[in-house]
């Protein structure tokens, strides 16, 4: 499940282009500024979550098949 909601932010983001900021709450306001804490998912970010979940799959099917004969 997790690696198919990899590769489907993977395709939001990189391939159509479109950069999602998740904000969670304001840290703090002084005047006009404000800051925010949150998230923001970029091509980078989409890479890298992808390529983790990925190989975690990958090592998750391994294990299964390895310890299938004991």
């Amino acid at each position: 499940l997790n690696t198919v909601l990899a590769a489907h932010s993977f395709y939001n983001i990189c391939l159509l282009k479109s950069v999602t900021v998740i904000n969670l709450y304001d840290w703090f306001s002084i005047g006009k500024t404000n800051v925010f804490w949150g998230f923001l998912f970029d091509n980078v970010t989409s890479i890298m979550v992808f390529v983790i979940v990925f190989i975690s799959f990958l090592v998750q099917l391994y294990s299964v098949e390895y310890m299938r004969h004991d």
